[in-house]
Formats: C-alpha cells, sequence, structure tokens
C-alpha cells in the first residue's frame, strides 16, 4: 500500500474517532485537540460535514486585541505565537475573523504554505487565501495532495460545473477562465478529483479552436474547417459566442445542416457513431433518416 493509501486510511480512522468522541459527549475543542493529531479548523470541519457542531469557542478579548495590534505593527511571527501561546492556525483564525489583511512580506515560504492550508481547512474562500497569504493557486493545491487534506466538495459551486462542463465540451481553457474564472491550476485539480480524463494534447484543443475560428473569420466554409481543424460546427459556434464574435448570418437551421453534413461525410468514411456524436452532436436516429434520404446505404 502506497503513502497516499496509508494516508487515507489514517484520515478515515481519525474522522471515525472524531465522531465517536463527540457522540460520546465531549465538547471541548481541547480535549479533541489533546487526543487527535489534527488542527482545530480540521476537527471543526469532520464535525461540520457530519451535521454535528461544537459551542463557540471565547476567545480572551486581551489576547484578540493583542495579536491584532502586534500584527499591524509587524512584530514577526514566530515572536508573536511564542507571546501569545497559539499555533499558527489560531493566529490567522484571529486575523481572518478580524478582517486583518495578510501581510505578503517574507515570512517564509514555509509559513505562507501553512496558513494557506489552514484557511483553507477553515473554510475561507480560496480566492482570499491566495490574495491574503501570496501562495500560488498551484502551490496551495500541491500541498493540500502532500498532506493528504480532504478536497473541499463543490456541490454548491456552479462555477466549477460549469468549467468542467465546458471543459469536455472542448472549449479552450482560456475561454473557461473568462466565462467562469476557474483557473487551469483548479480545473485540472477537480477534474483529477472527479477522475474525468484529461483532454489529448495532440493536436492541441486550443490551438485547433484559434486556427477554426481564423478560418471561419476568413470565410471558410464550415465543412472545410472542420476538415482542416476536426473542431465541430457546435464546438466552433460557442468559441465565437463567448469571445463575442458574430456569426456569419447562420440560423440554427442552417448549422444543424452543416453538422449533419460533417456526420454523413463521418459515417461514410467509417467513423463509429460515438465519434460522430463526439463531434456532430447529431444523435444516430437522425443521422440514419438523413442517410436514408441521401440514397446511402447504412452500414452492417
Amino acid at each position: 500500500m502506497d503513502k497516499l493509501k496509508l494516508g487515507r486510511k489514517a484520515n478515515t480512522q481519525l474522522h471515525k474517532e472524531i465522531i465517536e468522541m463527540y457522540e460520546q459527549g465531549l465538547r471541548d475543542i481541547d480535549e479533541f485537540i489533546a487526543n487527535i493529531p489534527m488542527s482545530e479548523s480540521s476537527i471543526k470541519r469532520v464535525l461540520k460535514e457530519s451535521g454535528y457542531k461544537l459551542p463557540h469557542k471565547e476567545r480572551d478579548l486581551e489576547q484578540v486585541q493583542g495579536v491584532c495590534k502586534d500584527y499591524a505593527e509587524n512584530v514577526p511571527i514566530k515572536e508573536m505565537l511564542a507571546k501569545w501561546k497559539i499555533s499558527i492556525g489560531t493566529l490567522y483564525t484571529i486575523l481572518y475573523d478580524n478582517e486583518i489583511p495578510i501581510r505578503k512580506e517574507a515570512q517564509g515560504n514555509a509559513l505562507r504554505k501553512q496558513a494557506a492550508i489552514q484557511m483553507y481547512s477553515a473554510n475561507v474562500p480560496t480566492q482570499k487565501i491566495l490574495e491574503e497569504t501570496g501562495v500560488s493557486s498551484a502551490t496551495l493545491y500541491s500541498e493540500i495532495r502532500q498532506q493528504n487534506i480532504e478536497p473541499r466538495t463543490h456541490k454548491d459551486s456552479p462555477s466549477i460545473n460549469a468549467a468542467i462542463n465546458m471543459y469536455v465540451e472542448g472549449i479552450p481553457l482560456n475561454d473557461i477562465y473568462a466565462e467562469t474564472g476557474i483557473h487551469a491550476t483548479k480545473l485540472y485539480f477537480e477534474l483529477s478529483r472527479r477522475k474525468i480524463q484529461k483532454r489529448g494534447k495532440t493536436p492541441n484543443q486550443d490551438s485547433r479552436v484559434e486556427e477554426a475560428i481564423k478560418q471561419y473569420s476568413n470565410g471558410t466554409s464550415i465543412e472545410q474547417i472542420y476538415q482542416t481543424t476536426k473542431v465541430s460546427p457546435g464546438l466552433l459556434y460557442r468559441a465565437l459566442k463567448l469571445r463575442g464574435l458574430n456569426k456569419r448570418g447562420h440560423t440554427d437551421e442552417v448549422t444543424t445542416s452543416e453538422s449533419l453534413d460533417i456526420a454523413v461525410k463521418m459515417y461514410v468514411e467509417g467513423e463509429t457513431l460515438g465519434n460522430i456524436w463526439e463531434v456532430t452532436r447529431i444523435r444516430s436516429k437522425s443521422l440514419y433518416a438523413e442517410l436514408r434520404q441521401r440514397g446511402l446505404e447504412l452500414r452492417p
């Protein structure tokens, strides 16, 4: 069993222990921390995902005010941790709760990464984490994987779902980002988490769409564009719309006709029905009807 599987197994066992302790009546977060090798925010996240919630822990007012004051006066992080006897996670939780901007000066990459992970575990919005800690999205998600932290689910995130749907449809990464605000790093991370295969890199999808748009702007026919770039009419029109470019006076009827032409040509050349659907979005029933209408024989 590799290290990743061992890490996941250990995390699963810790999650079970946290739930059991809660169901046995434990409510003191300090007791949880003393018995479970996880941060306060991680323990609370496990309980929250299981529908449980710990009583709010009141922080000492003098401590909170002191932390905020020292941080604003640029007292070194290590000195603050020792002075107030708090963890790095508690420090950034206090700062976040009091809307104190995180310093980006050289605190050391290790500290900034640790802060980013603590904020991620505390369900701080990802964009805010990147802005306040100065770490990149690639670094954040790399740390999440290395520390075997369970990634957040995106059930309530229409943006990531829309980005994935656009990716599967073949939309270029630049257009996906422009439409949804989802960076390629985050998109690939989510594709990996959902076990969705990445698009082939040869030939490059984005380059082919760019070439298709260029040919379209120069007046090349849709069928010729497909022949040279393998970009379907549906994908081409979607890319045009995302970039605010107008069609050449085409109607939906014409678009369907063009797609049928390509579907018929692919069928005659021996392409599978699955590949024809992926490219043209023409279903087999419509394709067969068109083949019969043109007097072409169906394959056995």
